[in-house]
């Protein structure tokens, strides 16, 4: 060639290396010879093989492309800027889904010994680097434009011809590979630049960041004197709004989605333990962040966390008022008969299909009491406490003989007042205090002067009045009661979660609620009938006190 030139040089003609063929020119040159009667392109199927490589001398990336009536096109890439092997082997990838595109091909499959960019594009493995996402969107788009595309990963065995042109192309000098298309790829194809329209948001930052930056402020002149007064509290720190803080001394402004950004990390990020609204406040203000409904947005969103709503500690305090229950205390011990109704709670004794069968044929009906909520029970677990407590202070080790103790302790609870009525049950059900022991040796005034023919009006004038001492008793205690209450009440197809009924495998760690399930119907004050998101019926009734509302 060097030859030639010399002696051409003498006519003023001079020699120019010819340019890379460019798939344009390809399609023309393959549709310009090939047959009439050839079949149309678009009905047959297209297979693409790809490859990259990298290595000291450079990056490089074959692709073979066949179509039907034995079309065979060999290109070489040869990369003048440094990359991963992964972003080579994508490179590679859409190279070839271009030129198959150039060509006009309708069906295609592509062959990639790169088992990442085939799991990445056939979405089976994740994409975690930034510019792969972009690599794989760009794929996803190319491939959008076939009828039908699929790409398939293969063993490198199989896929040895692409692989070596990319190692040739890889490590090629200039003037070598004249028998293949070759190119030579200055950029790559995602470090193009994009355009895109760009407009601002507005935020709650907007007319303070107008007024620092041009001095505009609101047309409303209420509106504008409440912007000069509020923006004192704020600064510009180059682009950026700041506000001065008491415990910090500049507290970065947040908008919607840096908030709800901040608060899902701290809350439950990789540090995050779930805190309560209050404490997350305090640690993102703490942390330099500031938005002007920071609380609140903490409050509400602890408060649709479902983790928090599982774990919850439940409330000690009552969801209802203090309303009556009618005991038959009083008078079970003078009763005759079978009882019609017998009210127990729901331990296994009781719930037993033996009990069942035994009250069903003597004509008893049972009625159970809400689950995990002893107090609808009557009377009776309150004053069990108390008794059990006095029972053991009598008998100490002697356990067997609290039969025997049983009298002493109920004449002495009976006797004794309570401090949420300051009255005795025995004043409350006779009208009188009754006489104690103590009274008997060491005389008290009203022994000491007993009058026996009087005795008997007194007790008589005694009972006409007791009912005004259960009134004033019942307004006490209903008043001591209903001070610590926390309404908490449901509607018919409220969504609520249910204490965790404790089993054997139970622990430490396991959910203090269970759920969500739906109310079906409120059955009583305080005790509600529930039902599975199936509409299946949950048996038995739940009071309030075992229930919480789900917040979704």
């Amino acid at each position: 060639m060097v030859a030639w030139s010399v002696q051409l040089s003498e006519f003023d003609i001079s020699f120019e290396r010819r340019g890379h063929i460019k798939a344009q020119v390809l399609a023309d040159f393959v549709n310009k010879l090939s047959p009439e009667d050839r079949p149309s392109v678009e009905e047959g199927e297209w297979y693409l093989s790809v490859d990259g490589s990298t290595n000291q001398a450079g990056l490089g990336a074959g692709v073979i492309l066949e179509g039907p009536e034995g079309i065979l096109v060999e290109q070489s890439l040869h990369f003048d800027f440094r990359a991963s092997n992964n972003k080579a082997e994508y490179e590679a990838l859409l190279t070839g889904m271009r030129l198959a595109q150039d060509l006009e091909a309708k069906i295609l499959t592509a062959k990639s010994d790169s088992k990442l960019v085939t799991g990445q594009v056939n979405n089976e493995y994740q994409t975690r680097d930034p510019q792969l996402s972009r690599y794989k969107e760009r794929a996803m788009n190319l491939a959008a434009c076939f009828e039908k595309f699929r790409l398939i990963h293969v063993p490198r065995e199989q896929n040895e011809r692409a692989d070596l042109l990319a190692k040739l192309a890889s490590t090629q000098r200039r003037g070598q590979l004249r028998s293949i298309i070759h190119e030579n790829v200055e950029s790559p194809t995602m470090d193009k630049e994009e355009i895109c329209n760009i407009e601002e948001r507005k935020t709650w930052m907007t007319p303070l960041i107008q007024y620092l930056q041009e001095g505009k402020t609101h047309e409303d002149e209420e509106e504008a004197r409440r912007l000069s007064k509020e923006v004192i509290k704020y600064t510009l720190v180059g682009q950026r709004l700041y506000r001065r803080g008491f415990a910090f001394p500049l507290l970065k402004c947040l908008d919607q989605e840096e908030a709800e950004y901040a608060m899902r990390e701290i809350h439950e990020g990789v540090c995050g333990t779930h805190i309560g609204g209050r404490a997350l406040a305090s640690k993102i203000a703490r942390a330099g962040y500031y938005w002007p409904t920071l609380k609140n947005d903490c409050m509400n969103f602890v408060k649709i966390c479902d983790k928090c709503q599982r774990f919850a500690e439940g409330h000690k305090a009552p969801p209802e008022k203090l309303h009556a229950m009618t005991s038959s205390w009083p008078f079970c011990r003078w009763g005759f008969g079978l009882p019609a109704i017998v009210v127990s709670d729901n331990g296994t004794q009781f719930a037993s299909k033996t009990t069942a069968e035994f009250c069903q044929g003597l004509g008893i009906k049972q009625v159970f009491t809400s689950v995990e909520h002893p107090q609808t029970n009557g009377q009776a677990e309150a004053a069990n406490k108390v008794i059990l407590r006095g029972l053991r202070r009598r008998l100490e080790e002697a356990k067997g003989r609290w039969v025997e103790e049983l009298p002493q302790v109920l004449w002495s609870y009976h006797t004794t007042p309570h401090s949420a009525i300051n009255e005795t049950p025995f004043r409350l059900t006779f009208g009188t205090e009754a006489v104690i022991p103590v009274e008997i040796r060491e005389l008290s005034l009203r022994t000491e002067l007993f009058e026996p023919e009087a005795n008997e009006g007194e007790l008589r004038a005694n009972l006409d009045m007791v009912q005004e001492v259960r009134e004033a008793a019942h307004i006490r205690i209903a008043k001591l009661y209903n001070r610590k209450v926390i309404p908490r009440n449901f509607k018919p197809q409220d969504l609520v979660l249910r204490r965790t009924v404790h089993k054997a495998e139970s622990n430490k760690l396991t959910p203090k609620w269970e759920g969500p399930f739906r109310v079906k119907k409120e059955v009583g004050r305080g005790a509600y009938k529930l039902k599975t998101l199936k509409g299946k019926e949950i048996p038995r009734t739940w009071n309030a006190a075992s229930l919480r509302m789900y917040y979704s």
